[in-house]
């Protein structure tokens, strides 16, 4: 189908959303009935299982600047952020508060509510945001009490906190307090002053910059909005439909968050009000409601505000249309479906981070205490083996997760399978204020028990069946500064390598090395390693790419820093390169009985 710019669905929210392109709305406006009959008909469990459904689907069609707004109401039984934040991986961008001075008697523990939110979430970090501002009141003009020739000022202050010994300097008699420095150079503050622009109060004190009334653009909205009563509070716009929403309120966001051609998405659109707001600001628009009754009321208010005719101005498709549409995409990720469930697992969570955060103020480790680093990694695992214990459930939806970016899950190790969804689990459910490092610490975990269960578990294992005197064979690589770790390890078929230990051994083997060319072990390692793996693994970029994760992610996690979402993230995408590459290159079942020799 070729969707045009401007059509009305007559369907099924998931129906229409399966079906619409992907990449080309720059607003979703999501407003899902939660109180109505349909809704009541399904459990708490399967109205969050469908929202996650169609939320998944308004993350496929948004551009990389878009963004979509929930509505919602805080007398829902459901908390739409523990499924919101399951499907973008993140926290909203922000959450707006709508004031909607409603008349009625909706209420919670005796009080009245008469405030929604709006949840604000994004694909990427920096969507359309145009900022909005409202006039200043009568009390903020107040300020403005002095006049010169260009009007009304306020005096703005020159100075600036920290100690700039540049910019302390005496100037016409003023000199800057302690612990302050001027905000202007000299010339700057001289070309103020010519200018007319510097305030020189007569009761003595520091000269002041002017700020004049006519140059302030007016206070930025911010993320409570007071100002916009509801529908019910108002004749003027009324339709009789029940979940009507201000026109000035879609007006404000689609406002905020688009610009003029952009595509606005509103596939819950009740009486039209996004469309309406949408087309007023010339915007294209998409609505969808299987309701007859929003249909009619929808066509009659883009007819009588907008001057749209159906079918002339704006398409009108029916639901065996879209239905006979293939589905651009209808796959989806499951979500921990159970509320109960997801709330208990971040009430785990708000408990291992307040454990992580203990340990973190006791820790007096250096960067280079290796030996603290592990003890503090080891306390970590211990808490998120206790923190996904009766969790298998919620693992087990992880797999799939694991394997979209996998290029062999047959071909982990048990643990890493564990691991790897383990992983995954906390990052989605680590609030955005909180430390991320125990999804670092998990996730590099499993890179590193591949490392050692695909190659030097193994090699150990193998070099014993080969060598009958093998303290004879590693007796010079034991007395090696370099080797002497590593071959010790080999004697002892030890399993515990860091994965600092483990790049630090396979940057020894590189070809030519004066290290390499004097251990036999080294050589019969190398030798082994490429009958498992190709060459690759050796290979200088791929080394220092382990390096950067060991040092950047890792140690970092068991020191006392805050690692947020972003820096787990960036974690998230050098790890799954790492093991993809180690996967990729891994041949796998080289073990005989031919010497290494």
């Amino acid at each position: 189908m070729n969707f045009e710019a401007n059509t009305l669905f007559s369907c099924d929210a998931l129906t229409l959303l399966e079906r619409l392109p992907s990449e080309v709305v720059t607003l979703a406006y999501l407003d899902p009935p939660w109180n109505t009959v349909k809704s009541r008909e399904l459990s708490d469990e399967q109205y969050a299982s469908y929202l996650s459904k169609v939320v998944q689907q308004i993350r496929r069609t948004l551009t990389d600047q878009g963004s979509l707004f929930f509505h919602w109401s805080p007398t829902s039984p459901l908390d739409i952020r523990l499924v919101m934040n399951q499907v973008f991986g993140d926290q909203p961008k922000y959450e707006i508060t709508w004031h909607r001075k409603i008349v009625g008697n909706f209420r919670d523990r005796g009080l009245k509510v008469d405030n929604d939110f709006i949840l604000v979430y994004s694909k990427a970090d920096e969507p359309i945001y145009n900022p909005i501002y409202r006039p200043l009141t009568n009390n903020e003009k107040a300020a403005y009490h002095f006049m010169d020739e260009r009007g009304l000022f306020r005096g703005g202050d020159l100075t600036m906190l920290g100690d700039r010994p540049l910019a302390q300097f005496t100037w016409r008699g003023y000199q800057p307090p302690p612990r302050r420095s001027w905000r202007f150079p000299l010339d700057k503050l001289e070309a103020l002053a010519l200018d007319n622009r510097i305030y020189f109060p007569a009761s003595g004190g520091l000269p002041r910059i002017k700020q004049y009334l006519a140059d302030h653009p007016g206070v930025e909205i911010g993320t409570t909005w007071e100002d916009i009563p509801s529908v019910a509070a108002t004749l003027r716009e009324r339709t009789g439909y029940l979940s009507q929403k201000p026109l000035a309120l879609m007006e404000r966001i689609v406002q905020l968050a688009s610009n003029a051609g952009d595509q606005i998405l509103d596939p819950f659109c009740g009486s039209g009000t996004t469309l309406v707001a949408a087309q007023l600001l010339n915007r294209h628009w998409w609505g969808a409601d299987n309701s007859v009754e929003a249909h009619q009321v929808t066509v009659t208010r883009l007819v009588t505000i907008c001057g749209l005719e159906a079918g002339s101005n704006y398409a009108v498709v029916a639901e065996a249309d879209i239905m006979a549409q293939t589905a651009v995409d209808a796959s989806y990720r499951d979500i921990i479906a159970s509320v109960a469930e997801i709330a208990k697992l971040q009430r785990e969570m708000s408990d291992l981070t307040d454990h992580l955060l203990s340990l973190k103020k006791l820790m007096n480790i250096g960067e280079d205490d290796t030996e603290g680093v592990e003890k503090a990694i080891e306390q970590m695992q211990h808490w998120i083996t206790i923190t996904v214990t009766n969790q298998s459930n919620s693992l087990e939806s992880y797999i799939s997760v694991v394997c979209s970016w996998l290029t062999g899950w047959d071909l982990l190790d048990k643990a890493s399978q564990s691991f790897l969804p383990q992983a995954e689990l906390l990052f989605e459910n680590i609030a955005s204020t909180s430390d991320y490092s125990p999804f670092i610490i998990q996730y590099c975990r499993a890179l590193e028990n591949e490392l050692l269960t695909k190659l030097f578990a193994v090699y150990a294992d193998d070099l014993h069946s080969r060598h009958h005197d093998i303290n004879g064979f590693l007796a010079k690589d034991i007395n090696d500064d370099k080797t002497r770790k590593f071959a010790k390890s080999v004697q002892k078929r030890e399993s515990a390598y860091t994965l600092g230990e483990m790049n630090f051994i396979l940057g020894l083997m590189k070809e030519g090395g004066q290290t390499l060319g004097a251990s036999a072990l080294l050589q019969d390692f190398r030798r082994f390693a490429f009958r498992y793996f190709s060459e690759r693994i050796v290979d200088k970029t791929y080394l220092d790419q382990i390096d950067r994760i060991n040092k950047d992610f890792r140690c970092k996690a068991a020191h006392p820093y805050v690692l947020d979402s972003e820096i787990a993230q960036r974690c998230r995408d050098q790890v799954r390169a790492c093991l993809n590459e180690l996967i990729l290159s891994y041949k796998g079942g080289a073990s005989n009985t031919d010497s290494y020799m």
